[in-house]
């Protein structure tokens, strides 16, 4: 098992029995976009599944995605849908997706995945539908039998990359994913016509403020360059049961503040500016704690980021960025950070976060296969 697997799997004991969350009504937020030139809120219709698969083996980093943590029948999961789609009848553009990945069997049953989506097709109203899955699950053929179902309704599927540096997205977020995964998904968009979508994680563990937005920015040009239809750009917030949390906690954790979100959507081209869409803090749910700056600001900076997003005016970003605020400064402060070598760092949060939660003499006992799983990940890095 990796590291980072065994650690979120201890961070967790217990924490979702009983479940966290009601598996009845289904929640459904609303999340700010721009459709056709307009303001639109998009419904998201979250499935209460079993949960993730990969969370229920350990898990990304910031994610507690953990479900009801055993089986949820198949017509349950039907009939979360058919009352979603009541709630938002009229809705022309939505998105249903599970706490994992709408295409993985486990959590997603093919009889309960084709039924939902007939319920999208015989609505009479979408025009457009979105899901997610991890890119491990996206396969061709039940792609082509989803399209086929929906018939003429477009088809989204969004995947969570976090980060196109296979050492931020193995060694930080553990993510379990190929970087070929996510080339044969954006290829296999294009070859059969569905659009396709990338997650980019602004801030995650172990980086600097500076670290952040320039893989953000880097990571946000290489989904679009490699042929996916946009990126969401999903800026860090806190939940608890995950390692961000615990870090968080002990002081070793900062979320990113909103100049950084502005910084990268400033030094992004135009091009790719436009096909970026921002997550992580607009929608109605309720989060423990997300992206901010001071008490000041805040809200201001907050109301203009939204505006853009509904819009897609770029007036919005520049009064934002134009909008005079100390808090500036201690941004400007931490965009100037070293903390020495990336790797380093991640070694020694290993250590660390190890000896907190394993014990010392597990870290003296297994340090070398962890150093090794680290160097593993580096090597293929390079190839990719």
């Amino acid at each position: 098992m990796k590291f980072l697997s065994m650690i979120m799997r201890e961070l967790r004991k217990g924490a979702f029995n009983p479940p966290q969350t009601n598996p009845w009504p289904p929640a459904i937020y609303y999340l700010p976009r721009n459709y056709g030139g307009e303001p639109y809120d998009m419904p998201l219709i979250g499935l209460e599944t079993r949960g993730c698969s990969w969370f229920l083996s350990g898990g990304c980093t910031m994610c507690n995605f953990g479900g009801q943590g055993s089986y949820v029948s198949p017509y349950f999961l039907i009939a979360q849908a058919s009352f979603g789609l009541k709630v938002c009848r009229g809705r022309p553009y939505l998105q249903i997706a599970p706490m994992g990945s709408f295409f993985d069997p486990n959590e997603v049953p093919l009889v309960a995945r084709n039924n939902i989506l007939s319920l999208v097709r015989n609505s009479g109203y979408v025009k457009s539908f979105e899901t997610e899955a991890r890119v491990d699950h996206v396969r061709e053929e039940d792609i082509k039998i989803s399209m086929e179902i929906l018939n003429d309704i477009e088809l989204a599927i969004g995947v969570g990359l976090e980060s196109s540096n296979s050492i931020v997205r193995e060694l930080i977020v553990n993510k379990g994913t190929r970087q070929e995964l996510y080339l044969n998904f954006f290829e296999l968009s294009k070859k059969i016509g569905f659009l396709s979508n990338a997650h980019v994680l602004l801030k995650p563990a172990f980086l600097t403020e500076r670290e952040a937005v320039e893989d953000a920015i880097s990571s946000i040009r290489w989904v679009i360059d490699n042929g996916g239809t946009y990126a969401i750009l999903m800026t860090s917030n806190l939940r608890k049961f995950t390692l961000n949390y615990w870090l968080w906690e002990r002081g070793l954790y900062k979320l990113p503040m909103l100049w950084s979100l502005l910084e990268v959507l400033r030094r992004l081209d135009s091009s790719y500016r436009k096909r970026v869409v921002l997550a992580g803090f607009l929608s109605n749910e309720t989060l423990l704690k997300t992206a901010e700056n001071c008490s000041k600001c805040t809200n201001y900076i907050m109301s203009k980021i939204k505006m853009f997003q509904y819009t897609r005016d770029e007036n919005f970003l520049k009064e934002a960025w134009d909008h005079e605020c100390d808090c500036k400064e201690e941004w400007r402060r931490r965009m100037e950070e070293d903390k020495g070598d990336l790797l380093d760092r991640i070694i020694f949060g290993y250590k660390y976060i190890s000896e907190q939660i394993l014990g010392k003499r597990w870290w003296e006992e297994n340090r070398k296969w962890v150093e090794k799983e680290v160097e593993e990940v580096i090597n293929t890095g390079r190839s990719n």
